[in-house]
């Protein structure tokens, strides 16, 4: 192991690149440039570059020839050990914005069903977490990877930008997006609450107060039914906009002894708690979340409604898009449940 006074920046992007060596290089070792020309090609300094090397030699990706310089190491190639895989095309997986590889379990599903349908069509995969947050770096990035295309996980927050993705498109490399937010121009599997925002209206009785706890302050399917049900702005209380867990639950609680909700929409973040506070006051609200809920054992099962995306579908969708790259967008709806029942 490297043992550092101080800790150094990690440069994703030179692992991607190295892991891309490997990938085309096979069984033959391959010289890796030096920590001057990756400092110089990925915008960091030589001593993160060379940081960097040394931990993927420790690690056993590179061998280390005195005089010579830094090489691939083709007894560790985990990433492409075949001449198979060396043919089959590689896919980048990039959930959200592309600071994080996951959050939670709707995220998980979603990506596993990824990993299932590339597999089903003979891709290999590859997570993706971007070292920059500069757009053009990241397109750099990207193009660094040698990818052959990229499946893109993006809704409920964290949305990059339509400026982004057609710039990823123009760079040559061929994009599918799956999100409940449209790209216009972008291919994209666009996940649909309208069926579960028809049958919620249907069900539910107008509401005289609406309580909405999101940290984002947005809510697609909160905004549909509040449209639908034409209520005034003062009937709808926004909690949560811009602050912490902590400060949410303070600020809805403080509200509770004001008002009491008969509806509260909420994001899974909120789910499993605030059924409980207003369960302590004795206080019959619907909850409404707008993804699948993570249950755990050591929780009640959620007794409210939540929307959840049909990531098998909508996978194998945007797999199917990627490779046939058209801009005619696939709509795929979103399940309703209402406790442990779908509808």
């Amino acid at each position: 192991m490297i043992k550092q006074k101080h800790a150094i920046p990690e440069s994703n992007s030179i692992r991607h690149y190295i892991f891309g060596l490997l990938r085309s290089a096979g069984n033959e070792a391959v010289r890796i440039p030096s920590s001057y020309e990756l400092a110089e090609r990925f915008s960091v300094t030589r001593r993160v570059a060379r940081y960097e090397l040394e931990r993927l030699r420790d690690e056993g990706f590179l061998i280390a020839k005195p005089r010579i310089g830094m090489f691939t190491n083709p007894r560790l190639n985990h990433i492409s050990a075949t001449p198979v895989q060396k043919s089959m095309p590689l896919i980048g997986i990039i959930n959200a914005d592309g600071s994080h590889f996951l959050y939670g379990i709707p995220e998980s599903r979603m990506m596993g069903c990824f990993h299932i349908a590339l597999a089903e069509a003979g891709c290999m995969l590859h997570l993706i977490r971007f070292s920059f947050h500069d757009e053009e770096m990241r397109i750099r990035e990207l193009k660094n990877l040698g990818l052959d295309g990229i499946l893109w996980r993006v809704f409920n927050s964290d949305y990059p930008s339509h400026d982004f993705m057609k710039s990823v498109l123009k760079s040559g490399i061929p994009l599918a997006v799956v999100s409940d937010r449209i790209y216009p121009g972008i291919p994209q599997v666009v996940l649909s609450e309208e069926l579960a925002v028809k049958t919620l209206f249907k069900r539910l009785k107008k509401p005289q107060t609406v309580f909405i706890v999101a940290n984002t302050g947005k809510m697609p399917l909160a905004d549909e039914l509040l449209k639908k049900w034409n209520l005034p702005d003062t009937a709808v209380r926004r909690i949560g906009k811009g602050k912490v867990y902590q400060e949410t639950i303070e600020e809805f609680q403080a509200i509770l002894r004001e008002s009491t909700p008969e509806i509260v929409f909420c994001d899974t973040l909120y789910a499993e708690i605030l059924p409980d506070l207003c369960n302590e006051r004795r206080l019959s609200c619907e909850f409404i979340a707008d993804n699948e809920v993570n249950h755990s054992p050591r929780l009640p099962e959620f007794s409210g409604w939540s929307t959840v995306p049909d990531a098998e579908n909508a996978a194998r969708a945007a797999v199917n898009l990627l490779l046939k790259q058209t801009d005619k967008p696939i709509l795929i709806q979103n399940k309703l449940k209402h406790g442990d029942s779908f509808l």
